[in-house]
C-alpha cells in the first residue's frame, strides 16, 4: 500500500510537469481526483507504523504536486511565470509561503505548509495568494498608463503600501496593519476568487479544445471537475468564514474603493494616523523613488514633480480615444482610482465637478487635511468658482495658519 501510495503521487507529479494542462486535461483531473479524494482513503488504512514513517514523505509530495499545478494554472491563465520552491529558511514557518522579491521566486517551508493548511486545496490557494504577491510586485515595474491597465485598477493603492512597506524604516507597520493592509486583503479575495472559478475555466477551456480539434467532451471530465470543484468550494467559503472572522473580508474593493480607504487608518507608533495621507505624503517626499519603483512614473514627471490634475485628465483623455467599450472601463476605473488615492486630486475633481455634498464628506473624513495640504488648499480655493464650495473650504481653514 505504501509503495502504491508513493508511485500514484510520483506519476500525478510526472504528468503535471509534462503534459498539457487542457489537452491533457482528463489525466490531470484524474491525478487531482486521486489526490485529494481517493488518497485520504488509502493513507486511513494505513498502519499506524505506516502512517508515522511516511506521512511526511506523501505530504510533501502533495505540496510539490500542487506547487506544479499553481505554476502551469497561472502560465496557461495569466501568462505569469512563477517559480514555486521549497527551502531551508525557517523564518517562514509562521508564514507558510512567500514571494522573495530578491529571487523573484515563491518560497515555502513543509513545516509552515503543514502548520497553516488544514482544508483540501489549501496548498493550492496558499500558492494562488502568493502567485498575486508576484503579481503586485511585476506592476511596481510597470511605467505607463497602459501597462498598469493589465492590472485591476486597486493595484495603484497596493502599490503605494509596498512602497510604503519596503522603504520605510518602520519594520512594525507590516504587522500592526495585518488586517488593514490592502496588497494583503485583495491577495486573499483573489486566491479565494481564483480557486473558485479554478475548475470552472479548466473545463471551459477543455471544451473549447475539443471544438477545435473536433474531439468529444469526455463525460468523465465533468463529473470529476464537479466533485473537485465541489471540494474547492468548501475550501473557499471556509477561508471566507476566517476571514470574515477575523476582519479581513474586502471582496468589494474594487467598486467600493472610495469608502472603504477614505474612513480607513493605519497604526504607526503605536497611533492612528489617516490611511491616504500618510501614504500619499510618502510619496510625494520622495518623488526619486520613481527610479526604483518604475510605477511611480504614472504620478511623478520627468522634473520629478508630481503630476497636476489637468496633467492626468489629459492623459485620461489620450487613452480613451483609441479603446474600445470594455477598455473604456478599465481606463475610466484607473482614472478614478488615481483620484481616491490622492486626497488633493480628488478634491480637485470634485470642485470641477461642483460637488459639494462630497466635498463635506471629505474634510469630514479627512480631519487634517487642512494642516497637511496648506499650499495646495490655497491654490484650489483660488482656483474654485463655486462660491458655495469656496466659503466652505475657507471656513475650514479658520483658525488656521492659513485662516483667509
Amino acid at each position: 500500500m505504501v509503495e502504491e501510495i508513493s508511485n500514484r503521487l510520483d506519476q500525478a507529479i510526472a504528468n503535471i510537469k509534462e503534459l498539457d494542462i487542457i489537452a491533457d486535461l482528463p489525466t490531470i483531473l484524474e491525478d487531482m481526483m486521486y489526490i485529494f479524494v481517493e488518497y485520504d482513503n488509502k493513507y486511513k488504512e494505513l498502519s499506524y507504523k505506516d502512517k508515522y514513517m511516511y506521512g511526511d514523505v506523501f505530504f510533501s509530495k502533495i505540496v510539490d504536486y500542487s506547487a506544479e499545478f499553481v505554476k502551469k494554472f497561472m502560465k496557461h491563465f495569466y501568462n505569469v511565470n512563477v517559480d514555486i520552491e521549497e527551502t531551508n529558511n525557517y523564518s517562514l514557518v509562521s508564514a507558510a509561503a512567500a514571494f522573495e522579491k530578491k529571487s523573484n521566486k515563491i518560497l515555502y517551508t513543509s513545516l509552515g505548509i503543514l502548520l497553516a493548511c488544514r482544508r483540501k486545496f489549501e496548498f493550492i490557494l496558499t500558492f494562488f495568494h502568493e502567485s498575486y504577491h508576484k503579481l503586485q510586485h511585476d506592476a511596481l515595474k510597470e511605467n505607463t498608463m497602459e501597462g498598469l491597465l493589465n492590472y485591476p485598477p486597486s493595484m495603484l493603492l497596493e502599490l503605494k503600501e509596498i512602497i510604503y512597506r519596503d522603504s520605510t524604516p518602520d519594520e512594525t507597520f507590516h504587522k500592526s496593519n495585518y488586517n488593514k493592509l490592502y496588497y494583503e486583503t485583495t491577495a486573499m479575495m483573489t486566491s479565494i476568487n481564483m480557486l473558485k472559478s479554478m475548475f470552472a475555466r479548466l473545463v471551459k477551456s477543455y471544451e473549447e479544445y475539443c471544438r477545435r480539434s473536433e474531439k468529444t467532451v469526455e463525460p468523465e471530465v465533468l463529473k470529476n471537475s464537479s466533485i473537485l470543484e465541489t471540494i474547492a468550494l468548501e475550501t473557499a467559503v471556509e477561508n471566507e468564514k476566517e476571514m470574515k472572522a477575523n476582519g479581513r473580508l474586502d471582496n468589494g474593493i474594487i467598486r467600493e474603493l472610495h469608502s472603504r480607504i477614505i474612513n480607513s487608518h493605519y497604526v504607526l507608533n503605536g497611533e492612528e494616523v489617516d490611511r491616504l495621507i500618510t501614504l500619499d505624503k510618502y510619496v510625494k517626499a520622495h518623488p526619486e523613488y520613481k527610479e526604483r519603483y518604475p510605477v511611480l512614473k504614472i504620478l511623478i514627471n520627468d522634473q520629478y514633480k508630481l503630476r497636476s490634475y489637468d496633467e492626468l485628465k489629459e492623459e485620461k483623455t489620450r487613452l480613451l480615444g483609441k479603446r474600445n467599450v470594455k477598455e473604456y472601463s478599465l481606463v475610466s476605473d484607473m482614472f478614478r482610482t488615481v483620484l481616491l488615492t490622492d486626497p488633493i486630486l480628488y478634491l480637485n475633481a470634485l470642485i470641477e465637478t461642483n460637488n459639494y455634498a462630497e466635498i463635506v464628506a471629505l474634510f469630514e473624513k479627512h480631519p487634517t487635511l487642512v494642516s497637511e495640504y496648506p499650499e495646495e488648499i490655497t491654490a484650489l480655493i483660488v482656483k474654485c468658482k463655486n462660491d458655495q464650495i469656496k466659503e466652505f473650504i475657507k471656513a475650514k481653514c479658520q483658525g488656521t495658519k492659513m485662516d483667509l
